[in-house]
Protein backbone atom coordinates (compact mmCIF):
# COMPACT_ATOMS: atom_id res chain seq x y z
CA UNK A 1 0.00 0.00 0.00
CA UNK A 2 2.58 2.79 -1.07
CA UNK A 3 1.35 6.32 -0.99
CA UNK A 4 0.42 7.34 -4.85
CA UNK A 5 3.22 7.93 -6.84
CA UNK A 6 5.73 6.77 -4.76
CA UNK A 7 8.25 3.78 -4.48
CA UNK A 8 8.45 1.78 -1.54
CA UNK A 9 11.54 3.66 -0.60
CA UNK A 10 12.46 3.35 2.79
CA UNK A 11 11.31 4.82 6.08
CA UNK A 12 7.14 4.34 6.71
CA UNK A 13 6.43 3.94 3.29
CA UNK A 14 8.48 0.88 3.33
CA UNK A 15 7.26 0.22 6.70
CA UNK A 16 3.58 0.69 5.06
CA UNK A 17 4.64 -1.42 2.25
CA UNK A 18 6.03 -4.81 4.89
CA UNK A 19 2.47 -3.96 6.65
CA UNK A 20 0.49 -4.61 3.29
CA UNK A 21 2.89 -7.94 2.32
CA UNK A 22 2.53 -9.33 5.29
CA UNK A 23 -0.93 -9.10 5.77
CA UNK A 24 -1.73 -10.66 1.89
CA UNK A 25 0.65 -13.72 2.94
CA UNK A 26 -1.31 -14.05 6.18
CA UNK A 27 1.48 -13.61 8.36
CA UNK A 28 -0.85 -11.11 10.72
CA UNK A 29 2.30 -11.83 13.13
CA UNK A 30 4.26 -9.75 11.06
CA UNK A 31 1.55 -7.46 9.68
CA UNK A 32 0.67 -6.33 13.73
CA UNK A 33 4.09 -5.35 14.32
CA UNK A 34 5.09 -3.50 10.89
CA UNK A 35 1.71 -1.67 11.41
CA UNK A 36 2.54 -0.72 15.46
CA UNK A 37 6.04 0.64 13.89
CA UNK A 38 4.17 2.48 11.38
CA UNK A 39 1.80 3.84 14.40
CA UNK A 40 4.70 4.96 15.87
CA UNK A 41 6.58 6.81 13.55
CA UNK A 42 5.64 10.42 13.33
CA UNK A 43 6.43 10.86 9.88
CA UNK A 44 3.78 8.46 8.02
CA UNK A 45 1.04 9.73 6.13
CA UNK A 46 -2.28 9.45 9.18
CA UNK A 47 -4.70 7.91 6.37
CA UNK A 48 -2.43 5.40 5.44
CA UNK A 49 -2.06 4.30 9.24
CA UNK A 50 -5.85 4.69 9.74
CA UNK A 51 -6.41 2.36 6.70
CA UNK A 52 -4.02 -0.02 7.39
CA UNK A 53 -5.25 -0.61 10.98
CA UNK A 54 -8.81 -1.24 9.28
CA UNK A 55 -7.47 -3.92 7.68
CA UNK A 56 -5.70 -5.27 10.65
CA UNK A 57 -8.59 -5.00 12.70
CA UNK A 58 -10.91 -6.73 10.24
CA UNK A 59 -8.62 -9.69 9.62
CA UNK A 60 -9.44 -10.23 13.50
CA UNK A 61 -12.84 -9.35 13.64
CA UNK A 62 -15.23 -11.72 15.38
CA UNK A 63 -18.80 -11.97 13.44
CA UNK A 64 -20.30 -9.31 15.81
CA UNK A 65 -17.81 -6.67 15.45
CA UNK A 66 -17.85 -6.70 11.31
CA UNK A 67 -20.72 -4.50 10.61
CA UNK A 68 -19.74 -1.71 13.14
CA UNK A 69 -16.11 -2.14 11.39
CA UNK A 70 -17.58 -1.77 8.06
CA UNK A 71 -19.34 1.43 9.37
CA UNK A 72 -16.45 3.00 10.82
CA UNK A 73 -14.41 2.25 7.07
CA UNK A 74 -17.52 4.18 5.67
CA UNK A 75 -16.44 7.59 8.19
CA UNK A 76 -12.81 7.20 7.71
CA UNK A 77 -13.74 7.17 3.91
CA UNK A 78 -15.30 10.43 4.06
CA UNK A 79 -12.57 12.35 5.22
CA UNK A 80 -9.80 10.40 3.81
CA UNK A 81 -7.70 11.34 0.32
CA UNK A 82 -9.01 9.30 -2.47
CA UNK A 83 -6.63 6.32 -2.51
CA UNK A 84 -6.96 6.17 1.16
CA UNK A 85 -10.80 6.38 1.03
CA UNK A 86 -11.39 3.52 -2.05
CA UNK A 87 -8.63 1.49 0.14
CA UNK A 88 -11.49 2.34 3.21
CA UNK A 89 -14.41 1.59 1.84
CA UNK A 90 -12.73 -1.93 0.03
CA UNK A 91 -12.25 -3.15 3.30
CA UNK A 92 -15.86 -1.95 4.48
CA UNK A 93 -16.81 -3.95 1.53
CA UNK A 94 -14.64 -6.87 3.07
CA UNK A 95 -16.48 -6.59 6.38
CA UNK A 96 -19.80 -6.87 4.99
CA UNK A 97 -19.13 -10.12 3.14
CA UNK A 98 -17.74 -11.86 5.96
CA UNK A 99 -20.80 -10.96 7.79
CA UNK A 100 -23.08 -12.35 4.71
CA UNK A 101 -24.47 -9.26 3.45
CA UNK A 102 -23.43 -9.43 0.09
CA UNK A 103 -25.59 -6.60 -1.54
CA UNK A 104 -23.99 -3.89 1.23
CA UNK A 105 -20.48 -5.39 0.53
CA UNK A 106 -20.78 -4.99 -3.08
CA UNK A 107 -21.90 -1.40 -2.72
CA UNK A 108 -19.14 -0.28 -0.61
CA UNK A 109 -16.69 -2.07 -3.33
CA UNK A 110 -18.51 -0.54 -6.12
CA UNK A 111 -18.51 3.59 -4.11
CA UNK A 112 -14.85 2.81 -3.45
CA UNK A 113 -14.56 1.98 -7.60
CA UNK A 114 -16.67 5.24 -8.18
CA UNK A 115 -13.99 7.74 -6.26
CA UNK A 116 -11.51 6.72 -9.32
CA UNK A 117 -8.63 4.03 -7.53
CA UNK A 118 -5.12 2.81 -9.68
CA UNK A 119 -5.35 -0.01 -12.11
CA UNK A 120 -3.49 -2.47 -9.23
CA UNK A 121 -6.36 -1.17 -6.89
CA UNK A 122 -9.25 -1.62 -9.05
CA UNK A 123 -7.98 -5.33 -10.14
CA UNK A 124 -8.06 -6.46 -6.73
CA UNK A 125 -11.41 -4.54 -5.80
CA UNK A 126 -12.81 -5.90 -8.68
CA UNK A 127 -11.57 -9.88 -7.34
CA UNK A 128 -13.92 -8.84 -4.30
CA UNK A 129 -17.04 -8.03 -6.10
CA UNK A 130 -16.31 -11.27 -7.80
CA UNK A 131 -16.01 -12.86 -4.30
CA UNK A 132 -19.38 -11.51 -3.62
CA UNK A 133 -21.17 -12.74 -6.46
CA UNK A 134 -19.57 -16.25 -5.82
CA UNK A 135 -21.33 -15.94 -2.15
CA UNK A 136 -24.48 -14.85 -3.50
CA UNK A 137 -24.72 -17.87 -6.39
CA UNK A 138 -24.55 -15.66 -9.24
CA UNK A 139 -21.90 -17.79 -10.95
CA UNK A 140 -22.51 -16.61 -14.25
CA UNK A 141 -21.20 -12.93 -13.03
CA UNK A 142 -19.02 -13.92 -10.82
CA UNK A 143 -16.94 -15.67 -13.48
CA UNK A 144 -17.55 -12.65 -16.27
CA UNK A 145 -15.82 -10.70 -13.55
CA UNK A 146 -12.89 -13.04 -12.99
CA UNK A 147 -12.27 -12.99 -16.54
CA UNK A 148 -12.14 -9.33 -16.54
CA UNK A 149 -10.01 -9.12 -13.20
CA UNK A 150 -8.10 -11.83 -15.44
CA UNK A 151 -7.53 -9.47 -18.35
CA UNK A 152 -6.25 -6.77 -15.91
CA UNK A 153 -3.01 -9.29 -14.55
CA UNK A 154 -2.33 -9.92 -17.92
CA UNK A 155 -2.37 -6.76 -19.24
CA UNK A 156 0.18 -5.98 -16.47
CA UNK A 157 2.39 -8.63 -16.89
CA UNK A 158 1.23 -9.99 -12.99
CA UNK A 159 1.93 -13.79 -12.89
CA UNK A 160 1.04 -14.00 -9.34
CA UNK A 161 -1.92 -12.14 -10.09
CA UNK A 162 -2.51 -14.65 -12.56
CA UNK A 163 -2.17 -17.70 -10.69
CA UNK A 164 -4.62 -16.23 -7.89
CA UNK A 165 -7.36 -15.42 -10.40
CA UNK A 166 -7.04 -18.96 -12.00
CA UNK A 167 -7.38 -20.34 -8.67
CA UNK A 168 -10.70 -18.90 -7.68
CA UNK A 169 -12.13 -19.80 -10.92
CA UNK A 170 -11.01 -23.28 -11.18
CA UNK A 171 -11.81 -23.66 -7.36
CA UNK A 172 -15.47 -22.63 -8.18
CA UNK A 173 -15.53 -25.43 -11.11
CA UNK A 174 -14.93 -27.62 -8.08
CA UNK A 175 -17.18 -26.61 -5.90
CA UNK A 176 -20.31 -26.60 -8.53
CA UNK A 177 -18.88 -29.88 -9.72
CA UNK A 178 -16.57 -29.68 -12.37
CA UNK A 179 -13.73 -30.88 -12.05
CA UNK A 180 -12.15 -31.51 -15.49
CA UNK A 181 -13.02 -27.44 -15.92
CA UNK A 182 -11.12 -26.97 -13.03
CA UNK A 183 -7.92 -29.05 -14.15
CA UNK A 184 -8.03 -26.99 -17.33
CA UNK A 185 -8.43 -23.70 -16.13
CA UNK A 186 -5.15 -24.57 -13.79
CA UNK A 187 -3.37 -26.08 -16.42
CA UNK A 188 -3.47 -23.18 -18.75
CA UNK A 189 -2.51 -20.88 -16.50
CA UNK A 190 0.55 -22.57 -15.16
CA UNK A 191 1.27 -23.42 -18.94
CA UNK A 192 1.20 -19.39 -19.72
CA UNK A 193 3.49 -18.14 -16.36
CA UNK A 194 4.54 -21.12 -14.90
CA UNK A 195 7.73 -20.23 -15.29
CA UNK A 196 7.47 -17.15 -13.94
CA UNK A 197 5.42 -17.95 -10.44
CA UNK A 198 6.81 -18.83 -7.46
CA UNK A 199 6.43 -21.58 -5.78
CA UNK A 200 3.96 -20.40 -3.57
CA UNK A 201 1.60 -19.76 -6.62
CA UNK A 202 2.25 -23.21 -8.05
CA UNK A 203 1.59 -24.39 -5.09
CA UNK A 204 -1.64 -22.67 -5.09
CA UNK A 205 -2.60 -24.13 -8.67
CA UNK A 206 -1.10 -27.92 -8.14
CA UNK A 207 -3.44 -27.86 -4.96
CA UNK A 208 -6.46 -27.76 -7.20
CA UNK A 209 -4.64 -30.11 -9.77
CA UNK A 210 -4.37 -32.82 -7.38
CA UNK A 211 -8.19 -31.94 -5.88
CA UNK A 212 -9.70 -31.94 -9.05
CA UNK A 213 -8.43 -35.58 -10.49
CA UNK A 214 -9.41 -36.94 -7.22
CA UNK A 215 -12.72 -36.14 -8.12
CA UNK A 216 -12.52 -36.80 -11.91
CA UNK A 217 -11.48 -40.30 -10.51
CA UNK A 218 -8.57 -40.93 -11.76
CA UNK A 219 -5.67 -39.73 -9.11
CA UNK A 220 -2.47 -38.21 -10.96
CA UNK A 221 0.82 -39.08 -8.99
CA UNK A 222 2.94 -36.81 -10.66
CA UNK A 223 1.10 -34.40 -9.52
CA UNK A 224 1.13 -35.53 -6.06
CA UNK A 225 4.52 -36.18 -5.90
CA UNK A 226 5.20 -32.68 -7.36
CA UNK A 227 2.57 -30.92 -4.59
CA UNK A 228 4.52 -33.06 -1.89
CA UNK A 229 8.11 -32.27 -3.19
CA UNK A 230 7.17 -27.93 -3.38
CA UNK A 231 4.86 -28.02 0.12
CA UNK A 232 8.17 -27.65 2.19
CA UNK A 233 9.76 -24.56 -0.02
CA UNK A 234 6.22 -22.00 1.25
CA UNK A 235 6.25 -19.89 3.89
CA UNK A 236 2.33 -19.02 3.53
CA UNK A 237 0.11 -21.30 5.97
CA UNK A 238 -3.09 -21.46 4.66
CA UNK A 239 -1.28 -22.62 1.19
CA UNK A 240 0.66 -25.26 2.89
CA UNK A 241 -2.74 -26.08 5.13
CA UNK A 242 -4.50 -26.65 1.92
CA UNK A 243 -2.19 -28.25 -0.28
CA UNK A 244 -1.69 -30.44 2.56
CA UNK A 245 -5.24 -31.18 2.75
CA UNK A 246 -5.25 -32.29 -0.91
CA UNK A 247 -1.96 -34.47 -0.36
CA UNK A 248 -3.98 -36.30 2.93
CA UNK A 249 -6.71 -37.10 0.57
CA UNK A 250 -4.74 -38.11 -2.66
CA UNK A 251 -1.76 -40.03 -0.51
CA UNK A 252 -2.81 -42.90 1.19
CA UNK A 253 0.46 -44.02 2.55
CA UNK A 254 1.31 -40.84 4.21
CA UNK A 255 -2.38 -39.54 5.50
CA UNK A 256 -1.11 -38.97 8.99
CA UNK A 257 1.92 -37.04 7.80
CA UNK A 258 0.04 -34.30 6.16
CA UNK A 259 -2.93 -34.49 8.51
CA UNK A 260 0.12 -32.92 11.04
CA UNK A 261 1.05 -30.72 8.54
CA UNK A 262 -2.40 -29.42 7.83
CA UNK A 263 -3.04 -29.37 11.53
CA UNK A 264 0.22 -27.19 11.83
CA UNK A 265 -0.71 -24.54 9.13
CA UNK A 266 -4.47 -23.69 9.77
CA UNK A 267 -4.62 -22.73 13.15
CA UNK A 268 -7.55 -20.39 12.95
CA UNK A 269 -10.76 -21.71 13.74
CA UNK A 270 -12.29 -22.39 10.87
CA UNK A 271 -9.26 -24.25 9.81
CA UNK A 272 -8.79 -26.68 12.92
CA UNK A 273 -12.64 -27.29 12.15
CA UNK A 274 -12.04 -27.93 8.73
CA UNK A 275 -9.24 -30.39 9.38
CA UNK A 276 -11.39 -32.16 12.20
CA UNK A 277 -14.14 -32.72 9.48
CA UNK A 278 -11.27 -34.44 6.54
CA UNK A 279 -9.65 -36.06 9.93
CA UNK A 280 -12.91 -37.96 11.04
CA UNK A 281 -13.61 -38.79 7.39
CA UNK A 282 -10.04 -40.42 6.68
CA UNK A 283 -8.83 -41.45 9.92
CA UNK A 284 -10.95 -41.99 12.04
CA UNK A 285 -12.45 -45.87 12.37
CA UNK A 286 -15.67 -45.21 13.77
CA UNK A 287 -18.78 -46.00 11.81
CA UNK A 288 -20.85 -42.74 11.09
CA UNK A 289 -23.88 -42.15 13.59
CA UNK A 290 -26.55 -40.38 13.52
CA UNK A 291 -25.94 -36.04 14.12
CA UNK A 292 -26.69 -34.92 17.48
CA UNK A 293 -27.24 -31.79 18.71
CA UNK A 294 -27.85 -28.99 16.57
CA UNK A 295 -24.68 -26.41 16.51
CA UNK A 296 -23.52 -23.30 14.97
CA UNK A 297 -22.88 -23.76 11.19
CA UNK A 298 -19.06 -23.26 10.38
CA UNK A 299 -17.52 -24.53 7.04
CA UNK A 300 -15.45 -27.12 9.10
CA UNK A 301 -18.75 -28.62 10.31
CA UNK A 302 -20.93 -28.08 6.95
CA UNK A 303 -18.04 -30.38 5.11
CA UNK A 304 -17.92 -33.11 8.01
CA UNK A 305 -22.24 -32.86 7.34
CA UNK A 306 -20.80 -34.12 3.80
CA UNK A 307 -18.29 -36.25 4.60
CA UNK A 308 -20.19 -38.48 7.11
CA UNK A 309 -23.34 -38.60 4.73
CA UNK A 310 -20.64 -40.16 1.90
CA UNK A 311 -18.95 -42.88 4.89
CA UNK A 312 -22.73 -43.60 5.59
CA UNK A 313 -23.76 -43.73 2.03
CA UNK A 314 -20.95 -46.60 0.89
CA UNK A 315 -21.09 -48.32 3.88
CA UNK A 316 -24.99 -48.90 3.33
CA UNK A 317 -26.74 -47.25 5.64
CA UNK A 318 -29.08 -44.39 4.06
CA UNK A 319 -30.70 -43.48 6.73
CA UNK A 320 -27.87 -42.03 8.11
CA UNK A 321 -26.53 -40.34 5.33
CA UNK A 322 -29.63 -38.37 4.36
CA UNK A 323 -29.82 -37.40 8.40
CA UNK A 324 -26.25 -36.02 7.54
CA UNK A 325 -27.79 -34.32 4.44
CA UNK A 326 -30.62 -32.71 6.46
CA UNK A 327 -27.93 -30.87 9.02
CA UNK A 328 -25.83 -30.18 5.95
CA UNK A 329 -29.03 -28.45 3.98
CA UNK A 330 -30.50 -26.57 7.36
CA UNK A 331 -26.84 -25.20 7.53
CA UNK A 332 -26.80 -24.18 4.42
CA UNK A 333 -30.21 -22.79 4.57
CA UNK A 334 -29.95 -21.14 8.34
CA UNK A 335 -26.73 -19.29 6.10
CA UNK A 336 -28.36 -18.73 2.92
CA UNK A 337 -24.97 -20.13 1.37
CA UNK A 338 -26.00 -21.17 -2.17
CA UNK A 339 -22.75 -23.04 -2.98
CA UNK A 340 -23.37 -25.11 -0.10
CA UNK A 341 -26.99 -25.51 -1.06
CA UNK A 342 -25.72 -26.67 -4.56
CA UNK A 343 -23.17 -29.08 -2.91
CA UNK A 344 -26.01 -30.79 -0.61
CA UNK A 345 -28.27 -31.05 -3.70
CA UNK A 346 -25.71 -33.23 -5.65
CA UNK A 347 -25.43 -35.53 -2.50
CA UNK A 348 -29.10 -35.94 -2.14
CA UNK A 349 -29.62 -36.35 -5.55
CA UNK A 350 -27.13 -39.59 -5.56
CA UNK A 351 -28.31 -41.03 -2.49
CA UNK A 352 -32.39 -40.33 -2.63
CA UNK A 353 -33.77 -38.30 -5.29
CA UNK A 354 -37.10 -38.56 -3.84
CA UNK A 355 -36.17 -37.10 -0.51
CA UNK A 356 -34.50 -34.28 -2.68
CA UNK A 357 -37.68 -33.33 -4.12
CA UNK A 358 -39.28 -32.92 -0.81
CA UNK A 359 -36.63 -30.79 0.79
CA UNK A 360 -36.04 -28.99 -2.33
CA UNK A 361 -40.26 -27.87 -2.22
CA UNK A 362 -40.04 -27.37 1.41
CA UNK A 363 -37.21 -25.36 1.07
CA UNK A 364 -39.02 -22.43 -0.85
CA UNK A 365 -42.37 -23.04 0.25
CA UNK A 366 -42.25 -24.04 3.69
CA UNK A 367 -44.66 -26.78 2.77
CA UNK A 368 -44.73 -30.33 2.22
CA UNK A 369 -44.84 -31.72 -1.08
CA UNK A 370 -48.07 -33.06 -0.47
CA UNK A 371 -49.90 -29.49 0.05
CA UNK A 372 -48.47 -28.51 -2.95
CA UNK A 373 -50.31 -31.19 -4.60
CA UNK A 374 -53.79 -30.25 -3.90
CA UNK A 375 -55.57 -27.68 -6.18
CA UNK A 376 -57.00 -25.33 -3.39
CA UNK A 377 -58.13 -21.66 -2.86
CA UNK A 378 -55.90 -19.32 -0.30
CA UNK A 379 -54.90 -15.99 0.54
CA UNK A 380 -50.81 -15.84 -0.66
CA UNK A 381 -48.71 -13.00 -2.19
CA UNK A 382 -47.72 -12.96 -5.70
CA UNK A 383 -44.64 -11.15 -7.46
CA UNK A 384 -44.43 -11.24 -10.37
CA UNK A 385 -40.46 -9.77 -11.32
CA UNK A 386 -39.32 -8.77 -14.82
CA UNK A 387 -36.09 -7.72 -16.71
CA UNK A 388 -36.23 -4.04 -18.02
CA UNK A 389 -35.58 -3.80 -21.88
CA UNK A 390 -35.31 -7.55 -22.39
CA UNK A 391 -37.46 -7.80 -25.47
CA UNK A 392 -35.26 -5.13 -27.14
CA UNK A 393 -32.05 -6.42 -26.34
CA UNK A 394 -32.58 -9.97 -27.48
CA UNK A 395 -33.01 -9.07 -31.01
CA UNK A 396 -29.54 -7.64 -30.80
CA UNK A 397 -27.49 -9.61 -29.32
CA UNK A 398 -27.80 -13.22 -30.20
CA UNK A 399 -29.30 -16.53 -28.79
CA UNK A 400 -26.09 -18.01 -26.93
CA UNK A 401 -25.98 -14.29 -25.07
CA UNK A 402 -29.37 -14.28 -24.24
CA UNK A 403 -29.90 -17.34 -22.41
CA UNK A 404 -26.63 -16.70 -20.44
CA UNK A 405 -28.50 -13.39 -19.59
CA UNK A 406 -31.69 -14.97 -18.65
CA UNK A 407 -29.57 -17.88 -16.50
CA UNK A 408 -27.64 -14.64 -14.74
CA UNK A 409 -30.66 -13.26 -13.72
CA UNK A 410 -32.13 -16.42 -11.91
CA UNK A 411 -29.26 -17.63 -10.19
CA UNK A 412 -29.29 -14.27 -8.98
CA UNK A 413 -32.99 -14.56 -7.79
CA UNK A 414 -32.34 -18.29 -6.28
CA UNK A 415 -31.13 -17.34 -2.77
CA UNK A 416 -34.11 -15.10 -2.42
CA UNK A 417 -36.13 -17.60 -3.00
CA UNK A 418 -35.00 -19.74 -0.49
CA UNK A 419 -34.27 -17.59 2.50
CA UNK A 420 -37.94 -15.53 2.06
CA UNK A 421 -39.68 -18.87 1.37
CA UNK A 422 -41.03 -17.62 -2.04
CA UNK A 423 -41.91 -20.47 -4.30
CA UNK A 424 -41.39 -19.82 -8.15
CA UNK A 425 -44.14 -21.09 -10.42
CA UNK A 426 -43.23 -19.89 -14.06
CA UNK A 427 -40.04 -18.89 -15.81
CA UNK A 428 -41.51 -16.31 -18.54
CA UNK A 429 -38.75 -15.72 -20.38
CA UNK A 430 -36.90 -13.27 -18.48
CA UNK A 431 -39.86 -12.84 -15.80
CA UNK A 432 -40.42 -14.65 -12.93
CA UNK A 433 -44.21 -15.49 -11.46
CA UNK A 434 -43.72 -16.54 -7.81
CA UNK A 435 -46.04 -16.99 -4.85
CA UNK A 436 -45.52 -16.45 -0.73
CA UNK A 437 -47.90 -18.61 1.49
CA UNK A 438 -48.67 -19.70 4.58
CA UNK A 439 -48.30 -16.51 7.82
CA UNK A 440 -46.43 -13.64 6.94
CA UNK A 441 -46.98 -14.08 3.15
CA UNK A 442 -46.90 -10.45 2.13
CA UNK A 443 -44.21 -9.45 4.06
CA UNK A 444 -42.03 -11.96 3.00
CA UNK A 445 -43.51 -11.31 -0.72
CA UNK A 446 -42.84 -7.66 -0.83
CA UNK A 447 -39.14 -7.98 0.85
CA UNK A 448 -38.39 -10.75 -1.89
CA UNK A 449 -38.93 -8.33 -4.48
CA UNK A 450 -37.01 -5.65 -3.17
CA UNK A 451 -34.36 -7.68 -2.93
CA UNK A 452 -34.62 -9.35 -6.21
CA UNK A 453 -34.81 -5.42 -8.12
CA UNK A 454 -31.59 -4.54 -5.23
CA UNK A 455 -29.53 -7.22 -6.30
CA UNK A 456 -29.97 -7.26 -10.04
CA UNK A 457 -29.39 -3.43 -9.80
CA UNK A 458 -25.95 -4.09 -7.88
CA UNK A 459 -24.87 -6.67 -10.59
CA UNK A 460 -25.91 -3.59 -12.91
CA UNK A 461 -23.40 -1.77 -11.28
CA UNK A 462 -20.87 -4.28 -11.52
CA UNK A 463 -21.34 -4.83 -15.19
CA UNK A 464 -21.13 -1.14 -15.93
CA UNK A 465 -17.78 -0.82 -13.84
CA UNK A 466 -16.31 -3.44 -16.01
CA UNK A 467 -17.58 -1.49 -19.78
CA UNK A 468 -21.17 -3.41 -20.15
CA UNK A 469 -23.42 -1.95 -22.01
CA UNK A 470 -26.34 -4.32 -21.00
CA UNK A 471 -27.03 -4.00 -17.20
CA UNK A 472 -29.64 -6.78 -15.13
CA UNK A 473 -32.06 -3.64 -13.85
CA UNK A 474 -35.75 -5.36 -13.10
CA UNK A 475 -38.77 -4.31 -11.82
CA UNK A 476 -41.73 -5.84 -9.75
CA UNK A 477 -45.82 -5.81 -9.01
CA UNK A 478 -46.85 -7.38 -5.83
CA UNK A 479 -50.07 -8.63 -4.86
CA UNK A 480 -51.98 -10.31 -2.06
CA UNK A 481 -55.35 -12.12 -1.74
CA UNK A 482 -56.97 -14.97 -3.01
CA UNK A 483 -55.65 -16.91 -5.78
CA UNK A 484 -56.24 -20.72 -6.93
CA UNK A 485 -53.55 -23.22 -6.30
CA UNK A 486 -53.10 -26.17 -8.35
CA UNK A 487 -51.57 -28.09 -11.41
CA UNK A 488 -51.89 -27.63 -14.66
CA UNK A 489 -51.18 -29.69 -17.83
CA UNK A 490 -50.84 -33.21 -18.67
CA UNK A 491 -47.99 -35.70 -18.53
CA UNK A 492 -46.22 -34.06 -21.12
CA UNK A 493 -46.04 -31.33 -19.39
CA UNK A 494 -47.42 -30.23 -15.13
CA UNK A 495 -47.20 -27.07 -13.43
CA UNK A 496 -48.03 -25.16 -10.28
CA UNK A 497 -50.33 -22.40 -11.07
CA UNK A 498 -51.83 -19.29 -9.29
CA UNK A 499 -54.71 -18.56 -10.59
CA UNK A 500 -57.18 -15.59 -10.38
CA UNK A 501 -57.47 -11.82 -9.79
CA UNK A 502 -54.41 -11.14 -7.32
CA UNK A 503 -51.82 -12.97 -10.14
CA UNK A 504 -53.44 -10.75 -12.46
CA UNK A 505 -52.98 -7.82 -10.49
CA UNK A 506 -49.42 -8.32 -9.66
CA UNK A 507 -48.62 -8.69 -13.74
CA UNK A 508 -50.37 -5.24 -13.88
CA UNK A 509 -48.59 -3.46 -11.57
CA UNK A 510 -45.26 -4.56 -12.96
CA UNK A 511 -46.14 -2.95 -15.74
CA UNK A 512 -46.51 0.54 -14.71
CA UNK A 513 -43.19 0.07 -11.99
CA UNK A 514 -40.66 1.88 -13.07
CA UNK A 515 -37.15 0.34 -13.70
CA UNK A 516 -35.76 -0.42 -10.36
CA UNK A 517 -39.32 -0.08 -8.29
CA UNK A 518 -41.39 -2.23 -6.67
CA UNK A 519 -45.30 -1.60 -6.82
CA UNK A 520 -48.02 -3.02 -4.22
CA UNK A 521 -51.58 -1.80 -3.69
CA UNK A 522 -51.45 0.69 -0.32
CA UNK A 523 -53.68 0.37 2.04
CA UNK A 524 -56.80 3.01 2.35
CA UNK A 525 -55.20 6.71 2.68
CA UNK A 526 -51.11 5.48 2.20
CA UNK A 527 -51.56 5.67 -1.31
CA UNK A 528 -48.31 7.32 -3.15
CA UNK A 529 -51.16 7.76 -6.33
CA UNK A 530 -53.86 5.88 -8.04
CA UNK A 531 -53.32 4.51 -11.56
CA UNK A 532 -55.89 2.77 -13.77
CA UNK A 533 -55.06 -0.48 -14.49
CA UNK A 534 -56.10 -2.44 -17.71
CA UNK A 535 -59.15 -4.83 -16.21
CA UNK A 536 -60.19 -2.61 -13.26
CA UNK A 537 -63.01 -0.71 -13.09
CA UNK A 538 -61.70 1.94 -11.01
CA UNK A 539 -58.32 3.30 -10.10
CA UNK A 540 -56.37 1.70 -7.08
CA UNK A 541 -54.05 3.39 -4.79
CA UNK A 542 -50.23 2.39 -5.21
CA UNK A 543 -47.24 2.31 -2.83
CA UNK A 544 -44.39 2.92 -5.34
CA UNK A 545 -40.95 0.99 -3.50
CA UNK A 546 -38.06 2.83 -5.07
CA UNK A 547 -35.14 0.50 -4.65
CA UNK A 548 -32.78 2.32 -6.83
CA UNK A 549 -32.58 5.64 -9.38
CA UNK A 550 -34.47 4.42 -12.56
CA UNK A 551 -31.42 5.95 -14.10
CA UNK A 552 -29.29 2.62 -13.72
CA UNK A 553 -31.28 1.40 -16.17
CA UNK A 554 -30.78 3.58 -19.10
CA UNK A 555 -28.26 1.20 -20.74
CA UNK A 556 -31.25 -1.19 -21.27
CA UNK A 557 -33.51 1.35 -23.50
Amino acid sequence: MKPEGAPPGSGWEATACETLRADLAFDLTSARTALQALKEDGQANPDIVGVLDLLGRFRKASAPDLAELAAEARTFAENADPGSAARALHVAGLALLRAGRGDDAATAVLDGLEIGPSAARRTWMFDTLAGVLIAEGAWIEALSALDYVAGLRSEVGDPIGIAITAGRRAGLAIDLGHPQQAEDIAAAALSQVGEQLPLGSRLRLNTVRVLAALDIGSPRPDLVADLARDIDGVQVNYLRGHAALALMRADGENRLLWLNEASTALQTPYGRDLVRAWADHLVSAAAPQLPGPAVEPTEGRFTHCLLTAERARIAGKIQIATAWLDRGMAFATATNRPLWMAKVDRQYRAIDPIRHAQVSARRYSGLPPEALAKTVQEDVTIVFNDLVGFTRRSTHIGPEATMETVRSLFELTAPLLASHQVRPLQYLGDGLLAVAQGEGHSSRGVAFAQGIVQRSGVATRIRYARGERLGLVTRAGVASGPVVLGLLGSFAKMEHLAIGRTTNLAARLQGVAEPGQVIAPAAEGAADERVSLKGLDEPIGIQRIVVHPAELAENTH
